[in-house]
């Protein structure tokens, strides 16, 4: 059988769409390894069974739960983290916006989001998401793992 991808997606989006599922998996995997730090958790198999099924947020609040708990960071290290936890929350909204809203073609032929919630009211969206927009998603999740990693090990920033 041959597959023809025929959705509105151009190539060059569906290259940055993957650059924001790779750069949260990736975001993921050091969640988890931070939940295993922060609680004491050295048995990798131990760890995956706690975490495999965990949703990137509920990674999230765990980590940052953890991290209160810990009391081993300085004033201002959870000052830093906070914020880190803050920026992680928004990119992870912004990621689900580029994954799960539906491509559609707009008005002049381009892609479009079509982002629908339905959250006490439904709201519906249609937006414009150029690659250089969506690439930019995936740098600021790199860099939220990145300052994430340093916060935790203790590194000072470059």
């Amino acid at each position: 059988m041959s597959y023809k991808f025929n959705l509105p997606p151009t190539p060059e989006q569906l290259e940055a769409i993957g650059m924001v599922a790779v750069e949260c998996s990736y975001l993921e995997s050091h969640m988890g390894y931070a939940i295993g730090f922060l609680a004491g958790v050295t048995d990798v198999d131990v760890l995956a069974a706690m975490t495999t099924h965990l949703t990137i947020r509920q990674r999230l609040e765990m980590v940052s739960t953890l991290f209160h708990l810990s009391q081993q960071y300085p004033p201002e290290k959870v000052t830093e983290f906070e914020s880190i936890r803050k920026q992680i929350d928004k990119a992870i909204s912004r990621r689900n916006s580029v994954v799960h809203s539906r491509w559609i073609t707009g008005e002049r032929g381009s892609p479009l989001v079509f982002e629908v919630q339905a959250r006490g009211t439904l709201k519906r969206n249609r937006i414009d998401l150029p690659v250089e927009e969506i690439k930019a998603i995936a740098a600021d999740i790199a860099e939220q793992t990145e300052r994430l990693v340093r916060v935790l090990s203790g590194t000072p920033p470059p």
